[in-house]
């Protein structure tokens, strides 16, 4: 039965890989992960085959009069075959290598390349955040330096704010203690007044009283003062006593001065 030899295999490897190594590595890769795909399949089938011409082989050995020494040539045949099989897997998983380590090499190629873009950035994070926790320490150091002071400050600033409020109270005491002297005087003069209003009264009237009242003869006759009265008419009133000024020339006392507030 046909097979194929490893160095035919070998040979046809050789010739296609520099024609592989010119295409882009992922057209590359591609065509290794199908050319080890196609060897594996073939690899299959020759398998498959192998079997079938086994099981056909001891059937014609067993109807041989030497079956062992048959047997033995078939088994050397299959041998051979099944190893120039194996050969073809070998090569389908070597290409598999091939390309994993392509990959392994090219991720590995990135990072490299990648390395002194991330070393910038982490030098730039880091100088970030130094700056970030200098300032955030400093912050809290004011702050704390703030309220140290209100601490420390405090006895001074209640001192104060008890003599401000002793010092309104004192001001209020004695704008309150002016308004009501101030009041007393004014209630004081409102008596004072009353009092020298009360005597001018007293005295105004006793010169009245002093005074003789005037005489019904000193009266004009009805007819001088517009003729006799009709009948049945209510007398007139009574004239008031005539108030003569007094006799020293002064005048009536004043009206009363209003009340005091």
């Amino acid at each position: 039965m046909p097979r194929l030899a490893p160095p035919i295999l070998f040979a046809l490897l050789a010739i296609a890989m520099p024609a592989l190594a010119e295409l882009d590595p992922l057209a590359r890769d591609k065509s290794d992960l199908q050319q080890a795909e196609a060897l594996r399949a073939k690899a299959a089938e020759e398998f498959a085959t192998i079997e079938r011409d086994r099981v056909a082989g001891q059937a014609v050995c067993a109807k041989k009069f030497l079956v062992n020494r048959c047997l033995d040539q078939l088994n050397d045949e299959l041998v051979l075959r099944r190893k120039a099989v194996r050969e073809k897997e070998t090569a389908a998983g070597n290409l598999e290598r091939a390309v994993k380590a392509r990959e392994v090499a090219a991720r590995e190629a990135e990072r490299e390349a990648a390395r002194p873009a991330r070393a910038e950035k982490r030098a730039e994070e880091s100088e970030a955040y130094r700056a970030d926790d200098k300032k955030r320490r400093e912050e809290i150091a004011r702050k704390q330096a703030e309220h140290n002071k209100r601490i420390a400050e405090g006895p001074a600033r209640a001192e104060m704010a008890l003599a401000d409020r002793a010092a309104r109270d004192a001001a209020l005491a004695q704008k309150r203690t002016k308004e009501a002297e101030a009041a007393a005087a004014r209630a004081k003069q409102a008596q004072e007044d009353r009092q020298r209003y009360e005597l001018k009264r007293q005295k105004y009237e006793a010169k009245q009283a002093s005074k003789p009242a005037a005489k019904p003869s000193d009266l004009p006759p009805l007819e001088e003062q517009g003729g006799p009265l009709p009948q049945n008419a209510a007398p007139p009133p009574p004239l008031a006593p005539a108030q003569t000024p007094p006799a020293d020339g002064g005048m009536p006392p004043p009206p009363p001065p209003p009340p005091a507030l």
